[in-house]
């Protein structure tokens, strides 16, 4: 716990400090103590936290449409049992729209065949 807490100079904040309490405060993030010539900027190790943070992120992301990709691809939208009807329905609607049509041509080629010149 002591690790990620950091040392802040009180004086930056509050200018009348009594004298009894202490000058700092500790607070928690990866930045650099007020001592360091970079006061308060963060340190490598936030950057590689954020980055740490960041990665898991995206693989979590990816992972999440990955798996509902593979559910969407294993469960379909349409039974089988369905499927197979439809296909069904399909020929045999085909199946009298080709017998209408071949009746229809036989009538119009016996009636151009009677009808006088």
């Amino acid at each position: 716990m002591h690790r990620k807490l950091l040392f802040g100079n009180k004086d930056r904040f509050y200018k009348h400090v009594p004298v009894h309490q202490p000058h700092y405060c500790m607070y928690q993030g990866y930045r650099h103590p007020p001592t360091h010539n970079n006061k308060y900027e963060p340190t490598q190790v936030n950057w590689e936290i954020l980055a740490i943070k960041l990665a898991f992120v995206v693989i979590f992301e990816n992972v999440i449409v990955s798996t509902t990709m593979l559910i969407r691809y294993l469960i379909p939208d349409i039974p089988k049992s369905l499927v197979q009807r439809i296909k069904q329905h399909a020929y045999l609607t085909n199946e009298m729209i080709m017998s209408q049509e071949v009746k229809r041509a036989r009538e119009s080629k016996l009636s151009k065949s009677t009808s006088p010149k």
